[in-house]
């Protein structure tokens, strides 16, 4: 169990309940010495703790761990600070999970105390009475932004998202109970977004939620532009002045809202799995995969006598199935046999996703797969015998369907990731590699194995004569690699004015000076951001030097002194360079730059642990 303050809203029991449904009321309490304020956040105002001189009503939760992943919905990452505070109380010592908003001047409870409040009556009319006040924007000589009311967060997070962007002109395929977005970018088209009433997923990024992080992420958009579109241009609600009819419209609202789907419970009807009718012949199957795809017959024959692969009846398709470990179907998935319906891919309906298209063996070996063709054609290119291993293709890039294989299958103790070569390939390479060796399989026998083309099948092509499609490099990768080298040329020019500078510096202050010159970059770099001159040279070189003096600090802490310095400098960006994963490297700007912040005041400790931190939000 863990401990979780509010001072807004969500100090009312029902409402913290309907996200975080463990949660108990521990305690109401006044924090000393603080005062309540509405801040600027970009286009909105929210409220946060700052030093003041008064008592600010709060509430202190207790609730399970696994439920603070949930308080993401009340309080974004993107405006608040999740922080811990060790609070001396009637009850003992708490350690206390409160979120502020970021970019502000923040309180601490004068010496680390609040004041007990009892549930009196009293001190229940007191709070009552305090939130009115701030949220009617009635407190003498105070004025507030106008803001959204959480009503109206979860008004926006209702929309239908696929009526919404159909709405919007955007293309949607209609797979079973759910549609999947088809949208392109820079990298080519894409079909990893499923939505499905008010909720999306995206498989190859392996993240998901409600309309109104679908539209800051998809779309760009702040929060507050964000609500405006999908509220379809409603004014904020708080800090307005409201007649008897508005109150009366609220209060309907808030019944509806009630009486409705919690928005943020999971709890999607599940239908039931029937396969699709198998056709009398397997004539369209075997020549789409042996001509088009290029296919060994006798290794499709292996999967269709297995009854894991067939032809589907009413229109054709090819059936994938996929089994549990006593071979009954758990799930499957439809494709296109017809060249003009390119790309098309269907999950039958009712299939449980935790299940993919697999061949079991007896070795200790299992090769992992992005799509079920990938997984056929790479035995193809093997050409020999291949049966002894397993075999597994999670049909997208979620780890649920290995995590359930593993489960499953204990004989496994090699593991070789065979992913696509690009972008996404490469981001969900890394992570199932992390979540494997945090399961307790050994990193050794965690193996990628590369395509020479961008996934199995294009390979196959290739040696076909077939005009393939090359492997596409990570691009934060290649930017990752540039930087590296811009170091490494920097460092080995000893004579240079600026390793002289360096050199000269560090004799006269130590430590201290590249933790103090890292700090006067960082404002420089911060004033250049938001000054946003078209020339970017002075705020590259105040990158570059940060993530210069950074290195020479980290290599400097781990006291590698029996080696030249030169060594030193070399051996930490390569160590960096070998960690650097980018799935890790999603942060927003505003979040990154907290980051650093935070790790400068890290740094004044000189703890300074083996990991790639200050250099790896450059």
């Amino acid at each position: 169990m863990v401990y979780l303050l509010t001072y807004d809203g969500y100090m009312k029991e029902e409402k913290l309940q309907e996200i975080c449904p463990s949660a108990i009321l521990f305690m109401q309490c006044g924090l000393k010495d603080c005062v309540l304020e509405f801040r600027r956040f970009y286009e909105t105002a929210m409220p946060t703790l700052e030093v003041g001189d008064e008592i600010v009503p709060a509430v202190i939760w207790k609730l399970e761990e696994s439920d603070l992943k949930n308080i993401e919905a009340i309080y974004p990452n993107e405006i608040y600070q999740k922080t811990n505070w060790n609070l001396k109380t009637e009850k003992g010592v708490l350690d206390v999970t409160v979120f502020l908003m970021r970019e502000t001047p923040f309180a601490f409870p004068k010496e680390k105390e609040v004041e007990a409040m009892e549930r009196r009556m009293r001190n229940t009319a007191l709070i009552t009475a305090v939130w009115k006040m701030l949220w009617t924007g009635q407190k003498t000589g105070r004025k507030h932004m106008a803001l959204y009311t959480q009503e109206q967060i979860d008004k926006a997070n209702q929309t239908n998202l696929e009526e919404f962007l159909q709405q919007k002109g955007e293309h949607l395929r209609k797979t079973g109970s759910e549609s999947v977005l088809i949208y392109k970018d820079s990298t080519g088209e894409h079909d990893s977004i499923s939505v499905r009433r008010n909720r999306w997923y995206d498989h190859k990024n392996m993240r998901g939620g409600y309309p109104l992080k679908f539209m800051q992420e998809f779309y760009g958009m702040n929060f507050r532009t964000a609500m405006k579109e999908l509220l379809h241009g409603e004014e904020p609600e708080l800090g307005r002045k409201k007649n008897a009819e508005q109150d009366k419209a609220k209060e309907k609202e808030e019944n509806a809202v009630k009486n409705d789907v919690n928005p943020f419970e999971n709890k999607m009807e599940k239908s039931e799995f029937i396969l699709p009718e198998k056709d009398n012949n397997m004539k369209r199957l075997f020549a789409y995969l042996l001509k088009t795809r290029f296919l060994d017959k006798d290794v499709v024959r292996s999967f269709v006598e297995q009854k894991i692969l067939y032809q589907e009846k009413e229109h054709g398709n090819i059936v994938f199935v996929r089994t549990d470990k006593d071979g009954v179907s758990k799930s499957a998935c439809k494709k296109s046999t017809a060249e003009q319906a390119k790309g098309f891919r269907m999950t039958v309906v009712g299939s449980d996703c935790r299940y993919g298209f697999c061949w079991r063996g007896d070795s200790s070996k299992l090769y992992v797969f992005e799509a079920a063709i990938d997984l056929i054609s790479f035995i193809t290119l093997r050409n020999d015998e291949w049966k002894a291993d397993s075999f597994l293709a999670l049909d997208g890039l979620s780890p649920k369907p290995l995590l359930q294989f593993l489960e499953d299958q204990k004989n496994i103790q090699e593991i070789f990731i065979c992913l696509d070569y690009d972008a996404a390939g490469i981001e969900a390479c890394d992570k199932l590699n992390d979540i494997l060796i945090e399961k307790g399989y050994d990193g050794e026998k965690i193996k990628r194995k590369y395509p020479l083309y961008k996934d199995w099948n294009e390979q196959l092509k290739a040696e076909h004569g077939v005009e393939a499609i090359l492997p596409q490099s990570h691009p934060k990768k290649i930017a990752y690699n540039v930087a590296v080298r811009k170091l490494g040329i920097l460092n080995a020019n000893t004579e240079s004015p600026y390793m002289k500078w360096r050199k000269q510096e560090y004799e006269k202050s130590g430590r201290s000076f590249y933790l103090e010159q890292i700090k006067r970059d960082f404002k420089q770099a911060e004033k250049l951001v938001k000054k946003g001159d078209d020339d970017t040279k002075p705020l590259l070189a105040s990158i570059l030097r940060m993530a210069d003096l950074s290195i020479c600090l980290m290599y400097e802490v781990k006291g590698k002194d029996s080696l030249p310095e030169l060594t030193m400098y070399q051996t930490t960006i390569q160590e960096l360079e070998k960690a650097y994963k980018p799935y890790l490297d999603k942060a927003r700007m505003d979040r990154r730059i907290q980051e650093m912040k935070e790790e400068m005041e890290h740094f004044k400790t000189l703890a300074v642990q083996d990991k790639p931190s200050l250099f790896s939000t450059i």
